[in-house]
């Protein structure tokens, strides 16, 4: 990757955890009393990815109101079934993804360098489907509800 790309990158995601973190801040009392590492709903278990993955998933900040995660991993990589609160990702490389969603829906998708999404809350299985590494970083939002009950 370009030195001029990986600065764009950083940049765009360090602009995404001020404003998630002044958000935080802001309505605090709103965002409940963190994440555990394993939630549940009803009789289910929803798994923390760096519990269920811990090689491809390291912890760069968690604080009372955010959690950071980088993740990388290779081609042909799969995750086991794990759950993300509501988070927002920054991709740092261009990469192929599918993801199988607790529901059994497949949704397959291309990622490029920059590109910073929201995602709400939910549980995914992801396999890297094409020829380049997958590197990202996670920011998962605390406190919100787990999928069906919001």
């Amino acid at each position: 990757m370009k030195k001029s790309a990986k600065i764009m990158a950083m940049s765009i995601f360090c602009m995404v955890c001020v404003v998630i973190v002044t958000v935080g801040n802001v309505f605090g009392e709103a965002c409940g009393a963190g994440l555990k590492s394993v939630k549940t709903e009803g009789a289910k278990t929803l798994l923390d990815p760096v519990k269920t993955d811990g090689d491809k998933y390291k912890v760069l900040l968690e604080n009372e109101k955010v959690r950071v995660l980088e993740y990388r991993d290779v081609p042909g990589a799969k995750t086991t079934m794990h759950y993300h609160p509501d988070f927002v990702v920054c991709s740092l490389s261009s990469f192929s993804r599918r993801l199988i969603l607790g529901s059994g829906k497949i949704m397959e998708r291309e990622f490029k360098i920059g590109e910073v999404l929201w995602n709400p809350a939910h549980e995914h299985i992801g396999e890297n489907t094409g020829t380049t590494d997958t590197h990202v970083i996670i920011v998962e939002l605390k406190g919100n509800t787990p999928p069906g009950n919001k």
